[in-house]
């Protein structure tokens, strides 16, 4: 499994971060709740999408839509401070009575 983690700066309050595969899929949503002004929101993990991955690229939109705002725009440096792929091992589930 891929996930990328997004650590997300100072955010107005009620502004959102939208996560999307090139294909406008959504991935994920990032809405900090309880952050006090001025304080950072902190490290959020997203699930890449396969539709993300490509080539051996993978390509996200990272998107900010303001509380209130009728359109979405591009993430700022200050919004989204990193950004790293992290691969999580994953076991195959193995059904009762079959090895």
């Amino acid at each position: 499994m891929l996930v990328v983690q997004l650590k997300v700066g100072v955010l107005e309050r009620g502004t959102r971060i939208v996560v999307r595969a090139i294909d406008q899929e959504i991935a994920g949503t990032i809405a900090p709740f309880g952050i006090r002004p001025g304080q950072k929101a902190g490290l959020f993990t997203v699930p890449v999408p396969g539709k993300a991955i490509a080539n051996k690229k993978v390509s996200l939109l990272v998107e900010v839509l303001e509380k209130g705002a009728k359109a979405v725009r591009a993430a700022t440096k200050a919004e989204i401070e990193d950004a790293k792929l992290v691969f999580i091992p994953v076991a195959e589930r193995v059904k009762k009575g079959k090895p």
